[in-house]
């Protein structure tokens, strides 16, 4: 059982609900430095969320609860907003397949469950991190750019990542496009040779979804300004062609959606579940047993995954009620243009408030 203190949350969250309003911007999905594709600090996120007039938010990093440790330790101004603490479990489930994420919120950072999470997950980033090293030396747009061997590649982008977090699918983007730099080559010369390397790939199925991935990014980079590390990220980790999917010879994609991570059903059902940016076909999969351990859906900003439409359907057919986030990873994402898009509602608010005070047995 948590601690009154530990929960202080819940009072400013009653607080909230005490005021004549019908309505508070919440965003409950956000990411700090302290995920491993994060690059906002804890205070930039508060000093956002502030000039946006937000009243709640929750950091909720990848298998990580740092950001909650330093809110607790450091002298840190939350400029009025009320925090959740919150995290986004990365997950395994064979039907869901890839992108399979679970939020909790309202723990205290110290408790077991949370603590067991964190570290099972890391122990498999770790093993991920080295698998994807072995598979990126055959990819062909790596071969353009370095001769470097698994281990020699572990030890370089350990270099450059220059922290002491387990690297990430962005890392090997940065470091691609690092050595991309160094021989004078640009985006375009990348989307050549990636195109050129779908050309060859004698499997039809993963050819198509390449040339798909392909087009887009082309697009992409043509519509808005963009960060050349995460489209290179793109190219060599598309989820929708893991070298594990196909019999035929391996092109290098270091995309891996079961790499060990903790499973659903040895998460604690102690804490507020949500399903994090759902995407429609995919939780239609989930059985009854698995879909009754979300407690809220998420209305995700940032998920290009799902319609309006099939959230809809998805809200129907799970019968639960909703939570909001933008999946912020770093500002300039912009991703509060739409500010009515995390209004909640003080009905809305109270569910999800009323979940949270039961779940902390109070």
């Amino acid at each position: 059982m948590n601690s009154i203190n530990e929960l202080s949350f819940l009072e400013e969250l009653k607080d909230l609900l005490n005021q004549d309003r019908d309505y508070y911007k919440v965003d409950l999905h956000i990411h700090s430095i302290y995920s491993q594709d994060g690059e906002d600090t804890v205070e930039s996120i508060i000093s956002r969320a502030s000039e946006y007039g937000f009243d709640i938010i929750s950091i909720s990093d990848h298998d990580e609860v740092q950001a909650h440790t330093y809110l607790s330790s450091a002298d840190v101004d939350k400029q009025g907003i009320c925090i959740i603490p919150g995290i986004e479990i990365s997950t395994y489930n064979e039907a869901y397949g890839s992108m399979f994420h679970v939020l909790q919120y309202g723990f205290s950072v110290g408790d077991h469950s949370i603590q067991q999470i964190v570290y099972h997950n890391h122990q498999a980033e770790k093993s991920r991190f080295k698998k994807q090293c072995q598979l990126l030396v055959a990819n062909p747009l790596f071969r353009v750019l370095s001769s470097a061997t698994p281990k020699e590649l572990e030890k370089e982008i350990m270099l450059l990542n220059n922290s002491e977090r387990i690297p990430d699918y962005i890392d090997f983007g940065e470091y691609l496009y690092k050595l991309a730099v160094e021989q004078s080559a640009t985006i375009e010369d990348i989307l050549d040779i990636y195109k050129e390397s779908i050309a060859i790939d004698t499997c039809k199925e993963r050819r198509s979804k390449n040339m798909d991935n392909y087009s887009w990014i082309s697009s992409r980079i043509k519509e808005r300004p963009y960060e050349p590390a995460r489209m290179i990220k793109k190219i060599i980790a598309n989820p929708l062609t893991e070298d594990s999917n196909y019999a035929a010879e391996p092109i290098g994609n270091i995309s891996i959606s079961n790499y060990g991570q903790i499973t659903l059903d040895k998460i604690k059902d102690c804490f507020v579940t949500v399903l994090a940016h759902p995407e429609y076909r995919k939780a239609l999969q989930l059985n009854q047993q698995e879909r009754k351990r979300f407690d809220f859906l998420e209305n995700n900003f940032s998920n290009k995954r799902i319609t309006d439409d099939e959230f809809g359907k998805l809200k129907e057919i799970y019968a639960l009620p909703v939570t909001v986030g933008s999946d912020f990873h770093y500002t300039k994402q912009g991703y509060y243009h739409e500010s009515d898009f995390y209004l909640m509602s003080k009905p809305q608010l109270y569910t999800f408030y009323e979940a949270l005070y039961q779940k902390a047995n109070i």
